[in-house]
């Protein structure tokens, strides 16, 4: 079980869902771009919800590992679609640039 921390509160949802959303805020603002994401929590009285959350550039989130051993929240339709939306991101936007005209290469050179 792992909790996704905002500036709006902390979720507490399935280790695998919480990986997937801090992977598709990672491509997200890698992209500088964000999105709403549909994600499972349990609330404090330990019922299912879902909260939409906006991830990505300039959005601080946390994936923060859970203590106890709580029941994991599944739902493999939002993590599917998370999961595709990393792939497409990371297939699409990312290219891949020869060492010498990446940022990393150019900063290092200065």
């Amino acid at each position: 079980m792992k909790h996704i921390v905002t500036s709006i509160g902390t979720f507490r949802t399935g280790d695998l869902l919480a990986e997937a959303v801090g992977r598709y805020a990672l491509a997200l603002a890698h992209a500088y771009d964000s999105a709403v994401v549909d994600v499972p929590y349990l609330s404090a009285g330990g019922t299912l919800r879902r909260a939409e959350l906006r991830v990505g550039w300039l959005v601080d989130i946390g994936i923060v590992t859970a203590d106890g051993d709580e029941e994991e929240v599944v739902d493999p339709d939002a993590l599917r679609i998370l999961v595709d939306c990393c792939d497409e991101l990371e297939r699409d936007r990312w290219p891949q640039l020869p060492p010498e005209q990446s940022w990393a290469y150019w900063e290092t050179v200065l």
